[in-house]
C-alpha cells in the first residue's frame, strides 16, 4: 500500500478533501486518506471477508448478531440500530456521533444494509494489522462532527468522499467523468457499496454464509420489501396478500393476514414460493 499509484493516489485524495473540507482536522483527513486506499484495495479486503465467512462457520449468530458482537464487545461501538428510511445528512451524523453502527433499510437494493458495516469490518482488520493509525470507533464518530458537513453540497458530508460512491467521489479518485460506470466502480473498490456488495456476491467470491446471507437479503428486497432485512415474517405476509389480492380482489384481508400470522417463516416462504417463481427460481439457486 506505500508502492507509488496508492501512495501518489492518497496524496492527491487527501488534497482534495483539503480543498473541500478545510476545517476538518488534518490528522482526520490523513487518516481518511489511509481509509480510501484500504477500501480501495479489493484483493486485500477480499481476504478479511473471507476470513469473515470462514469465522461464521462455527457461529450460533446471523451476520447482523456476529457483526454486533465484534462492534460492541471488540471496537466499543453502541449496539447497532435498525433504520427503516433514508436519513437526511443530520439525522445520519448523529449516528455517525452517537457510535452506532446501523442496520440500513432504507437503502437500495444494490446498496445493501450491510455493506458500510462490512466496509469498517475491513478497516478495524485494518487497524489491527497497523494500515490504520486511529481507533476505527473515534475516527466514525470524528465524522459525526459538524466540520465534516460537504460545503458544496447540503445532502453530503466527508463520508460521501470515503465510502459510498457518486459523482464527486468519482472525480476525488481521479476516475474521469466518461468511464464506464463498472469500470468506475471497479476502480473505487470496496469504498463503493455497490461493488463491495456486487463482487462478494459473484462468482469471483467463494461460496458460503456470507454469501448465501447477502444474496437473500438482497432477493427479499426486491421480491418483498427493503423492511424483510428485519421483520421477514411481515414481509412474507404482505407479500402473499398482494399477491393473492391481485387473483382475487374479493379475498377477506384481515383474516388471511390472521391465519398467515400464525405461521412461521419457513412456512410463509414455503407458501409465498408457487406465487412468484421469479424468488422461488432465485432461491433454488442460491441454496443449491
Amino acid at each position: 500500500m506505500d508502492s507509488s499509484p496508492y501512495a501518489s493516489l492518497m496524496a492527491r485524495f487527501v488534497e482534495r478533501l483539503e480543498q473541500r473540507y478545510p476545517a476538518v482536522g488534518s490528522d482526520i483527513r490523513q487518516e481518511l486518506g489511509r481509509v480510501k486506499i484500504t477500501l480501495m484495495d479489493t484483493e486485500y479486503g477480499k481476504k478479511i471477508l473471507e476470513s469473515l465467512q470462514e469465522k461464521l462457520k462455527g457461529q450460533a449468530l446471523s451476520l447482523d448478531e456476529f457483526l454486533n458482537e465484534v462492534e460492541v464487545k471488540e471496537q466499543g461501538f453502541t449496539r447497532r440500530e435498525i433504520v427503516k428510511a433514508l436519513l437526511d445528512r443530520d439525522a445520519f451524523m448523529k449516528y455517525l456521533h452517537d457510535q452506532k453502527q446501523i442496520l440500513d433499510a432504507g437503502t437500495p437494493s444494490e446498496h445493501g444494509p450491510y455493506s458500510h458495516r462490512l466496509q469498517w469490518y475491513i478497516l478495524y482488520q485494518a487497524h489491527t494489522g497497523g494500515r490504520l493509525k486511529m481507533r476505527p470507533v473515534d475516527l466514525y464518530r470524528a465524522l459525526g462532527d459538524p466540520s465534516c458537513k460537504d460545503p458544496i453540497r447540503a445532502t453530503r458530508t466527508i463520508w460521501d468522499d470515503v465510502f459510498d460512491f457518486d459523482a464527486e467521489s468519482r472525480s476525488f479518485i481521479d476516475i474521469s467523468a466518461g468511464t464506464d460506470d463498472f469500470e468506475a466502480q471497479k476502480t473505487a473498490g470496496f469504498s463503493s457499496p455497490e461493488f463491495l456488495l456486487s463482487f462478494v456476491t459473484s462468482p469471483d467470491f467463494p461460496d458460503g454464509l456470507l454469501k448465501r446471507t447477502l444474496r437473500l437479503v438482497r432477493l427479499r428486497h426486491e421480491a418483498l420489501s427493503a423492511t424483510s432485512v428485519f421483520d421477514l415474517k411481515s414481509a412474507f405476509i404482505d407479500g402473499i396478500v398482494l399477491k393473492m389480492y391481485m387473483k382475487d380482489d374479493k379475498i377477506d384481508i384481515d383474516k388471511l393476514k390472521q391465519e398467515l400470522g400464525a405461521k412461521t417463516d419457513t412456512d410463509l416462504e414455503t407458501q409465498y414460493l408457487p406465487l412468484n417463481k421469479a424468488y422461488a427460481e432465485t432461491l433454488k439457486k442460491i441454496l443449491s
